[in-house]
């Protein structure tokens, strides 16, 4: 296995460490929204670095997440903590860029089945967060500062697996 595939593999493993707990009352799935779809790996390229989000669910229904930009080379260049779950009665996608402590992002009413939206209008940048479903193989992540999605940087992702 390849040096930059085993860092991946163990940073994803670490991860799930890396969020609080939460109180039996936020583990409960709104009716409106289920995660699983994103479970698996995913891999795409931005200006020709390879980035990958690996996804996987845990007992509870959230999900728990590590994602990473490597150099051509396959040596990692930027990784995240990420998570999917409930806080304080809502969907949360929390983000813990180099290890930093976790950004909360609150999924927009707005939001359906295929496109889901993260807002943290508070937060210094980013403040939006958007994953689309094309398929099941198929995903756009848009990342930006502006709410209504007019800034965004765009990554698209293939399923791995």
């Amino acid at each position: 296995m390849r040096r930059g595939a085993r860092v991946f593999l163990a940073c994803l493993v670490c991860c799930w460490a890396c969020v609080s707990p939460r109180s039996s009352s936020d583990s409960a799935r709104a009716p409106d929204f289920d995660p699983a779809p994103l479970v698996g790996l995913w891999r795409g390229r931005v200006g020709g670095q390879p980035i990958e989000e690996a996804w996987s669910l845990q007992p509870d229904g959230s999900l728990r997440g590590f994602g990473r930009w490597a150099a051509p080379s396959g040596e990692t260049v930027f990784h995240e903590f990420l998570a999917l779950e409930r806080r304080d009665g809502a969907w949360c996608y929390l983000a813990s860029p180099l290890g930093a402590p976790a950004t909360s992002f609150r999924l927009d009413s707005a939001s359906t089945a295929a496109h889901w939206i993260f807002l943290a209008p508070a937060h210094d940048n980013p403040r939006r967060i958007a994953y689309r479903f094309d398929g099941d193989a198929r995903l756009v992540a848009e990342v930006g500062q502006e709410l209504d999605g007019s800034d965004a940087r765009r990554h698209e992702y293939s399923k791995a697996r």
